[in-house]
């Protein structure tokens, strides 16, 4: 169809992709892969690589993580903050903080410069471009002219949605978005590994000053007791999450629990059987479960 008076026909991406950081990061790639860090430092969770010869958008979100149960000697950590520089400026998303910082500039964390600003938030200053941050139940969204967007929900979850127009155009943690899970882990010299830990370190931002540490080996790593996992595995714990009759039943339909049960399982055995970590851990990371 045509355009009518004053309106323009623009060329729009066709389909998208979603990578996600849940609980003690649990992460799944824009391919599609599941693994786990637990690095407490600052990484690159997406950005965008090789973009000459294009007229995409260039953009960089970073995360900093932090440890979840610090009275543990379990290694395993969550999301501190987030933060998407695009248009030259940064706006950040932080750990049970409802309003959000906006700055001017490339500053990574910790930032020092940044302006806080009260929900919604609507700016076409950013460079001449829109940029929207808002609240949308119980996560919090800045959204791009562009069609990427970023959600938190200041707890657990993190989601990053990629327009297709970007594929084979990304890197870091989500991956390198060219349809292949099983080169995910590929480091910023185009080589891939196998090591978690070597990729996670290799997209860690070098912050001055900042203590934290890459992901955990050995014995720092949580081994959940095969009785207690057999207990997680069942109602009223993490089991509620496939019981064909239980209250996600209805799920099943659209969305494959078995992933999600894993997950449930190793975050209840990270708190030490602490049973609301089964309600956080469904509330937080898997909003299709709550609609």
């Amino acid at each position: 169809s045509s355009c009518g008076p004053y309106e323009k026909c623009e060329c729009q991406p066709i389909g998208q992709a979603i990578c996600e950081a849940s609980g003690d990061p649990h992460y799944v790639s824009l391919d599609g892969l599941r693994f786990d860090f637990q690095g407490t430092c600052t990484y690159i969770l997406s950005q965008t690589c090789g973009l000459e010869r294009t007229n995409l958008t260039p953009f960089s979100i970073q995360v900093e993580n932090k440890r979840w149960w610090p009275n543990t000697y379990h290694k395993v950590s969550v999301t501190k903050q987030v933060a998407l520089t695009v248009y030259g400026s940064t706006i950040i998303l932080r750990q049970n903080e409802p309003q959000i910082l906006v700055s001017a500039g490339l500053t990574l964390f910790p930032q020092v410069n940044g302006v806080l600003t009260n929900l919604p938030f609507s700016s076409n200053s950013l460079n001449g471009s829109l940029v929207q941050a808002y609240k949308d139940g119980s996560y919090y969204i800045i959204k791009t002219g562009f069609g990427l967007r970023v959600t938190y929900d200041l707890s657990y979850y993190v989601t990053v949605t990629i327009p297709e127009n970007y594929r084979n155009k990304t890197c870091g943690l989500c991956g390198n978005f060219d349809g292949v899970p099983s080169n995910d882990f590929s480091l910023p010299d185009g080589t891939v590994t196998q090591d978690v830990n070597v990729f996670g370190r290799a997209w860690k931002v070098d912050i001055p000053g900042a203590v934290c540490e890459d992901g955990c080996e050995g014995s720092t790593c949580l081994d959940c007791d095969p009785r207690l996992k057999a207990i997680f595995e069942k109602p009223p714990y993490c089991g509620a999450l496939v019981d064909p009759n239980g209250p996600f039943a209805a799920c099943h339909a659209v969305l494959n629990p078995t992933a999600y049960l894993n997950d449930c399982v190793f975050d209840t055995c990270a708190s030490d059987g602490n049973n609301s970590m089964v309600c956080d851990s469904v509330k937080s990371r898997h909003p299709k479960m709550e609609e």
